[in-house]
């Protein structure tokens, strides 16, 4: 942890700037639901809701539906317990969602850092520096951590696979 504090650093800064979003967004209502959330981020909180409330996996309460990522669903049902308004629960997904984005950031200096053992010092941070900002500061991953879908627990699951897999292929060339 001692030699990656810049990481730590890059991590909250990108924190940061997805709160600073969420912030202009939980003041900007109407913007937030006609140009960042879609249609499908709807039917989530609503599938969420009735399944917190036990009526099971389902839109209109009634009927079984299908077609939506589970593992997303079943990470934000347990925030749909809350006692909020409807807008709270909302924005505490979409909270919940930078959260899981900030990680990310973590994960990709961290992998690329630990993925360059034997280059130079100064170029294994450099490199790891850039692709953690890159990606904390890009737009488009910013406004899709704040966008009720399962965009960054695909994103996240994705980093964390190819760091498993980079680290089983280490291993096995050392064999």
């Amino acid at each position: 942890m001692q030699n990656k504090r810049w990481l730590v650093w890059i991590t909250l800064a990108g924190l940061c700037v997805r709160f600073g979003v969420w912030f202009y967004f939980r003041a900007h209502t109407m913007p937030l639901v006609t140009t960042r959330l879609p249609d499908d981020a709807l039917y989530y909180f609503t599938i969420a809701s009735n399944l917190a409330h036990g009526h099971g996996v389902s839109f209109d309460g009634n009927h079984p539906t299908n077609g939506m990522h589970p593992l997303w669903l079943l990470l934000i049902t347990p925030i749909f317990t809350l006692s909020l308004t409807k807008w709270g629960l909302i924005h505490s997904v979409l909270v919940f969602q930078s959260v899981l984005d900030t990680a990310i950031i973590w994960l990709i200096g961290s992998t690329i850092y630990d993925v360059l053992p034997n280059a130079k010092e100064s170029n294994r941070k450099t490199a790891a520096i850039l692709g953690a900002l890159i990606y904390a500061l890009s737009t488009i991953s910013i406004l899709r951590s704040i966008n009720g879908l399962e965009t960054t627990i695909t994103a996240l699951l994705f980093v964390v696979w190819f760091r498993v897999y980079i680290r089983i292929k280490h291993e096995s060339l050392k064999e």
